[in-house]
């Protein structure tokens, strides 16, 4: 901590071992130190409160700071936080910000950290809500990088812990601490504090084996030996057995039975309430006035069952389970029933009544079943789908009035859905089913083919939202908006895009701007399938910028990355690639504010992309990089991981990283080949099996690119028969690699764009019969491209056409293309590419000096993502909120990108890329 590096503990053991004073122990030393102590204590009742114990954790540094320095916590992404200690500041999360919230937690203890070191202890751990264990975790392995201490005390978990517990525990960043059961020492020592005697050694013996040397055990067994009035004497050790039969519950039943009825009932209303109640609300449901609640709670305190601190609550987990096991089944329900009625009379939070309301019996009472669902709606906007799921269940069961049943059906539905329940598609169904207005019908119809999409089953999303068409009987306000999710579902898998054909076929464009959902995803689609399947990227643009032009009213229920996807796809497809790019960094800038992980990576993935194209090749790869490492884990998102894997790989081949581990970018992110990704991931392993030589697997990969029907024909997106022609070339199969090269060529020049055209004019020359035929493709190659933005293109036509003039002899001619392959390869870090044409100039007679290897070249793809930032001018600590790493890894990246550099400060980054300043990526 002195020295700024944090560390995460855990203080694990039985109940009663100590570990809450090891806690306390450890609060006190840091506080006296100067240290910020934030303490929280879980408790069982409140596990279903999202982020209860974050926002305990919160609450108790009010004593110790000001509101200026509350205030500073909040600064940069930390504001993200801002909403979990705001009541009135909550909105609904949208379930893919949980990543974002998180991070945003974290900035607000590094924030909090950087005035003075931080200590976080949560005692009773294993009763924490999944939420906040999850920080926990989230914290664990980034506290070494902060002066901040996590302290943990659990009990050992067991089957029925939740897995967040597990985790945390398991973390190889947390260290463990396992409390040791008291000696024959520590007894005697204890025993003398409480008798005020010391006890003779058999007797201690006795109390150390009645209770395992448990030090809380053995206090409540010495104040059992004192109130007693048993002398701790070798004639009495017998007796020592007997007192605790049942360990602490019969010791604290015992000690309750000497108090007043008024304090015993307390004590019963504590065990229902839970910890942290205020007196006046334990007053109320115990049924006593003020006075009495006053003498019976301090009572208690004396008796040493209860103490004040957040309110009222036991001294230790076993004395309140102890009370708590003496309550009947019957009464339990009965005292969550009330309590339950007396917290929302009193206009307690829904997730506080709902706590209750979880434990009770249905009644078939109206204001239950809204105080559930607003529980619920809290839950969500806290992040905490599992705690939402749990009150909807509830609610369902109910007899609820039918017409709020199918509204009921899809809240729950919708929250299980993002804990990944499968029987959340099954709610959705019955949703569907029991809606008797078409409004609920089309909702649900909406969301149960989103949910569909996401689960990989894209066809029976499709025939849902076909049922659904057919069900609205022609009202077309609603059918509108189920015919734009089915638009959006062909694009989802290609076998949906296959079923769908005629749908597809069928859509018009929108005489204006779009204004409606279907008017926008057909717009959308539109310029899709004229960019890929109609051959007409001039008019695909057109249609992709009126669709980015529409109003936010045009997208309905529809979601957000179902129409921008499609948009910037059919951009990079017609090689309008600064308005994609400058598309995809608005909609990253926009998923970074919103905290959500995996619209950063989707982004990141789709600019990756675009810059591959623009020939930006470390960009693509850091960007690529960047994607993959979000994802890693990340459930359902193989989709976009093969699109960025895909990048990552043809960058790789340019840049001439190892085809290893090319080979393991490629093998750790293959997946289903029914997404359309799957085929630019073909299109990669294929060019990368190439370079390997491996002519035949090589062959095989662009073959089944060709397979894909809709796609199979646009050079700009899958150019496979130019690899293929190149591949079949090498296998001595002439007439055949000829044959591909012209069927590319010919689409290129339908289609008109140049980028392709270059690309195709090179692949047929390289395959050309004769010298004469390879020179004019490639003089039409070089033209073309020196009309667009592809300088490796051009680097590859000028190396082609200098090998060529060097061949026959016009060696002047030659060098010059020769040359400017050379400085153009070399300008975008093309490493292959350079040193080919650098071998070339050798053969032609020309001296180069070798490259050195270092340089912008040396740096990795996430050194490279960090310096781009730094170029720009943001500080270590924006770049690390932008890129959801921490500031001393931001530091870290600096430091060993200026030592590849060459450089000593950050203001010569700029110069030393050699690039313009990269936007954030």
């Amino acid at each position: 901590m002195a020295a700024g590096r944090g560390r995460a503990v855990a203080v694990v053991g039985e109940p009663g071992i100590g570990k809450s004073r090891l806690l306390a122990a450890a609060r006190e030393r840091a506080q006296s130190a100067g240290m910020l102590v934030c303490g929280a204590r879980a408790a069982e009742l409140e596990r279903a409160f999202p982020f209860g114990v974050v926002r305990q954790l919160a609450a108790s540094s009010y004593s110790d700071t000001t509101r200026e320095e509350r205030a500073s916590w909040y600064a940069g992404v930390a504001k993200m936080a801002a909403p979990l200690f705001r009541e009135e500041a909550l909105v609904e999360d949208d379930g893919n910000a949980s990543y974002g919230r998180l991070h945003a937690l974290y900035w607000l203890c590094a924030n909090a950290a950087r005035r003075r070191p931080l200590v976080l202890a949560v005692d009773d751990a294993h009763w924490a809500d999944d939420a906040s264990l999850a920080f926990a975790g989230f914290l664990a392995r980034r506290v070494g990088e902060l002066p901040l201490l996590l302290l943990l005390a659990s009990r050992p978990p067991g089957p029925e812990e939740t897995p967040e517990l597990v985790r945390v525990l398991a973390d190889p960043e947390t260290a463990t601490l396992k409390p040791e059961p008291l000696g024959p020492e520590g007894v005697t020592a204890l025993l003398r504090a409480v008798l005020g005697r010391d006890p003779h050694p058999d007797f201690a013996s006795a109390c150390r084996e009645a209770t395992n040397g448990n030090p809380f055990l053995l206090g409540e067994l010495a104040e059992e030996v004192r109130a007693e009035g048993i002398e701790p004497s070798a004639a009495e050790a017998r007796r020592v057995a007997s007192l605790t039969p049942e360990g602490v519950r019969t010791t604290t039943l015992l000690r309750l039975a000497r108090l007043a009825d008024p304090s015993r009932r307390l004590a019963r209303t504590l065990a229902l309430l839970g910890d942290h109640t205020p007196l006046p609300v334990a007053a109320e449901l115990t049924g006593l006035v003020e006075s009495e609640a006053i003498e019976a709670a301090a009572e208690l305190e004396e008796a040493g069952v209860v103490a004040r601190d957040d309110g009222l609550g036991f001294v230790h987990p076993l004395v309140r389970a102890a009370v708590g096991d003496d309550i009947t089944s019957v009464e339990r329900v009965a005292g969550h029933a009330a309590a339950a009625r007396l917290l929302a009379r009193r206009g307690a939070r829904a997730d506080a009544v709902s706590v209750h309301l979880l434990r009770t019996e249905p009644a078939g009472e109206a204001w239950v079943v809204e105080t559930l669902r607003e529980g619920a709606r809290r839950a969500l906007a806290l992040g905490d789908a599992e705690a939402a799921t749990a009150y909807l269940r509830r609610a369902l069961d109910e007899p609820a009035p039918e017409h709020e049943r199918p509204r009921l059906l899809l809240e729950l539905g919708l929250a299980a859905a993002r804990t990944g329940v499968p029987a959340a598609v099954v709610w959705l169904e019955d949703a569907v089913a029991a809606a008797a207005d078409p409004e609920t019908r089309c909702e649900a119809t909406v969301r149960l083919a989103q949910l569909l999409n996401l689960s990989g089953r894209a066809e029976d999303a499709g025939r849902v939202l076909e049922r659904g068409i057919a069900a609205l009987d022609g009202r077309r306000e609603l059918a509108g908006a189920l015919e734009a999710e089915l638009i959006a579902t062909a694009y989802v898998r290609l076998s949906s895009r296959r079923r769908l054909e005629p749908l597809i076929r069928s859509l018009r464009e929108p005489d204006g701007p779009p204004a409606t959902p279907l008017e926008l995803l057909s717009t959308a689609a539109l310029a899709v399938e004229h960019a890929v399947a109609r051959g007409d990227p001039a008019h695909a643009a057109e249609l992709a910028r009126r669709a980015l032009a529409a109003p936010e009213t045009a997208l309905g229920p529809v979601a957000p990355g179902e129409v921008h996807g499609p948009i910037v796809f059919a951009l990079i497809v017609a090689e309008q690639l600064e308005e994609a790019e400058a598309a995809v960094t608005a909609a990253l800038e926009l998923a970074r504010g919103r905290g959500s992980l995996l619209s950063v990576a989707a982004a990141s993935s789709g600019r990756a992309a675009i810059r591959l194209r623009r020939d930006d090749l470390r960009g693509a790869e850091a960007d690529a990089t960047a994607c993959l490492e979000l994802l890693a884990g990340e459930p359902g998102t193989e989709s976009i991981a093969m699109g960025a894997a895909a990048t990552a790989v043809r960058a790789g081949v340019e840049l001439g990283r190892s085809p290893g581990d090319l080979e393991r970018i490629v093998e750790g992110n293959r997946g289903d080949a029914d997404y359309p990704t799957h085929a630019v991931l073909l299109l990669a392993d294929g060019a990368l099996r190439a370079l390997a030589g491996e002519p035949d697997q090589a062959l095989d990969r662009f073959e089944r690119c060709g397979e894909i029907e809709w796609a199979r024909d646009c050079p700009s997106l899958l150019p496979w028969r130019s690899g293929a022609a190149q591949v079949l070339a090498d296998l001595g199969r002439e007439e055949e690699a000829r044959e591909r090269a012209g069927e590319e060529l010919a689409l290129a020049r339908a289609a008109g764009t140049p980028r392709p055209l270059g690309v195709a004019l090179h692949a047929a020359a390289a395959v050309a019969p004769d010298d004469e035929r390879r020179e004019a493709l490639l003089e039409e190659a070089v033209t073309v491209l020196e009309g667009c933005d592809a300088p490796l293109e051009l680097a590859r036509a000028l190396l082609g056409r200098g090998g060529l003039r060097h061949r026959i002899a016009e060696h002047g001619p030659a060098r010059e293309d020769l040359m400017r392959a050379h400085e153009l390869a070399s300008e975008r870090g093309a490493v292959r590419l350079a040193e080919a044409a650098a071998a070339a100039l050798r053969s032609s007679g020309v001296r180069m000096r070798r490259a050195s290897g270092g340089g912008v070249d040396a740096l990795t793809p996430s050194e490279r993502r960090v310096t781009e930032l730094a170029a720009k001018g943001l500080s270590n600590r924006d770049i690390a909120q932008s890129l959801f790493l921490s500031e001393k890894t931001v530091e870290s990246h600096l430091g060993r990108a200026y030592r590849k550099l060459g450089i000593r400060s950050r203001g010569r980054l700029a110069a030393a890329l050699g690039t313009a300043p990269a936007e954030p990526g």
